[in-house]
């Protein structure tokens, strides 16, 4: 493999990751950690709270590992309790 395709595979998750840590106007996406520390509970709570269908749905982020949240929806949510 060239130096500049290994560069290229390096390069790719360092973009997707930016995505995460966009501000709110571009609609901030949260782990679940993140987000258990936001609403309090611990995040396989959140992970349970979802699969029953009483939370947001996350999405999935190419490049990046496991599913995000938006942080909006989330924060909608828990002003909904």
């Amino acid at each position: 493999m060239s130096t500049a395709a290994a560069e290229n595979r390096v390069a790719a998750p360092a973009r997707a990751k930016s995505l995460v840590s966009a501000g709110p106007e571009r609609g901030e996406l949260l782990t679940h950690g993140q987000v258990g520390a936001i609403v309090g509970l611990s995040a396989r709570t959140v992970r349970r709270l979802w699969v029953a269908g009483q939370f947001p749905r996350p999405a999935r982020v190419p490049g990046l590992r496991g599913w995000r949240f938006r942080r909006a929806e989330v924060l909608a949510w828990l002003a909904k309790l």
